[in-house]
């Protein structure tokens, strides 16, 4: 289990998720899944479909979070931009 001594919350616009995937389990398991898939196979290869089947949920329950697959890679790419922002300052 990660334990850390403070709660980074990333810098992220609003309108790019439906529902922050930071606020529960399943949408951790969306971001660190997705991520992993997309890193693994491609961008072109992942959807939400082959995502929802991963981590045992159905694909509705991604789109709760995420309007489509753009979105979801816009989200990855600001989390990231907004880790290395917080390390450099």
């Amino acid at each position: 289990m990660h334990h850390a001594l403070f709660t980074f919350k990333p810098n992220i616009v609003n309108d790019i998720c439906i529902k922050d995937p930071l606020s529960s389990s399943v949408g951790l398991d969306i971001i660190r899944k997705g991520n992993e898939i997309i890193s693994e196979k491609g961008f072109e290869y992942f959807t939400f479909k082959k995502l929802a089947s991963e981590i045992q949920t159905t694909e509705a329950t991604v789109y709760r979070y995420f309007e489509n697959k753009q979105k979801f890679l816009l989200y990855l790419t600001s989390y990231y931009w907004s880790c290395v922002e917080y390390r450099l300052f």
